[in-house]
């Protein structure tokens, strides 16, 4: 998986997202948070770990959320000054 080696490369944890398993960090495959979403952004915002984040089939949650859609938009400057660089979504299936 290339966020995988973005991660090793930067020395980083690789977090990962899906609607069914929840915010876990991808080597320990041990869960952070169940399902909400919400919850699972707001993780990323708290976190003072330099990480990278991918967040699975995530688009489709936030269309016509704008609580959610706002907790991405405050987790968005953290990554921004983050060694981390930007949340990651795709489109793929959860």
């Amino acid at each position: 998986m290339l966020l995988r080696h973005v991660a090793d490369r930067l020395g980083v944890p690789l977090f990962t997202w899906t609607r069914s398993q929840g915010l876990s960090r991808a080597d320990l495959g041990d869960m952070i948070y169940e399902s909400p979403d919400a919850k699972a952004v707001q993780h990323v915002i708290a976190s003072r770990q330099d990480a990278v984040y991918h967040f699975r089939s995530f688009a489709h949650t936030l269309t016509g959320n704008d609580l959610l859609t706002s907790l991405v938009r405050d987790a968005t400057p953290r990554a921004a000054w983050s060694n981390s660089g930007a949340p990651s979504c795709s489109p793929g299936k959860a």
